[in-house]
């Protein structure tokens, strides 16, 4: 029996400012897929997360098709790599621009990346409109009892870097042009801004969903009725979000079309709910 050749894929990831990138497909000056020859995935240090994702995605492709998947650094433009045909696909937090989807761009959708509003546990604050929220970090809202929170309590707002995803989220959905308080405490991470909220009663924060999985030392609050769930997420009800979509040129490979459409089956859609919200609704 004649052994099965194996075929790969390469694919890239980086982490540029307020957006996780990643590409996929063969680097300049290496042979292409049909050559099969080996290339390799490039995965950003900054985003193990996704990273996670991919491999274990990469190794059930694998098992099914033959098509191996491996990962080395890389900062460049992914998008540029796919115009330039460097890659195969790219994959970032964001929805490609009109001016993007003018050069033959295509986009697919996988999944979702949730962001929570969280509190100390002791708050009474179960909700806050999206309006009450943009006030409370633009500081036109200091005290609690305007928006159910604790009597006589100032509020402590806790933010994430301004470079960062998470603020573009609440700049896009909440703040629009609003400008943020000078009150807002900055904080570099995400565990030192959880663990900031659990030990103060007056705090308040926003933080990736993945990151506060089961932690009973915060509160998670719902916006306008909406709680960050897989539901809420999937049917756009929830505003804390961005998309985590993947790009392709117009002459994508057979290969990257296959790994993309297995990406969103429910056997990887159930690997994406793991650690981001899937794009694609479990069926009961």
């Amino acid at each position: 029996m004649r052994k099965m050749r194996k075929r790969w894929i390469a694919m890239g990831c980086i982490a540029a400012v307020c957006a996780l990138n990643f590409a996929v497909g063969p680097l300049r000056g290496r042979t292409s897929l049909a050559d099969s020859t080996t290339t390799t995935i490039t995965c950003s240090e900054s985003s193990p997360v996704v990273r996670r994702f991919i491999q274990k995605v990469a190794i059930l492709f694998e098992e099914g098709t033959g098509v191996q998947v491996k990962y080395y650094k890389s900062r460049e433009d992914v998008i540029e790599q796919v115009l330039d045909g460097d890659v195969d696909w790219a994959c970032m937090m964001r929805h490609l621009t009109d001016v993007e989807k003018l050069k033959k761009l295509k986009e697919s959708q996988v999944g979702w990346d949730a962001y929570a509003v969280i509190v100390n546990p002791n708050n009474p604050c179960g909700d806050l409109s999206v309006e009450n929220l943009a006030k409370i970090f633009t500081g036109e809202i200091v005290e609690w009892k305007l928006v159910g929170g604790p009597e006589k309590k100032r509020i402590t707002v806790f933010a994430p870097s301004r470079r960062s995803l998470a603020y573009k989220t609440l700049e896009e959905a909440v703040l629009f042009d609003g400008t943020p308080s000078r009150r807002i405490k900055w904080t570099a991470s995400e565990d030192r801004m959880i663990n900031s909220v659990a030990r103060n009663r007056t705090a308040i924060g926003i933080v990736p969903v993945a990151d506060i999985k089961d932690n009973a030392d915060v509160k998670v609050l719902s916006i306008d009725g909406q709680n960050p769930s897989i539901e809420c997420v999937a049917r756009k009800k929830y505003p804390l979000v961005q998309p985590i979509v993947c790009v392709t040129g117009p002459d994508s490979s057979k290969e990257t079309t296959d790994f993309l459409k297995f990406c969103l089956t429910p056997t990887a859609q159930d690997i994406m709910a793991e650690y981001y919200m899937p794009f694609v609704l479990p069926k009961n």
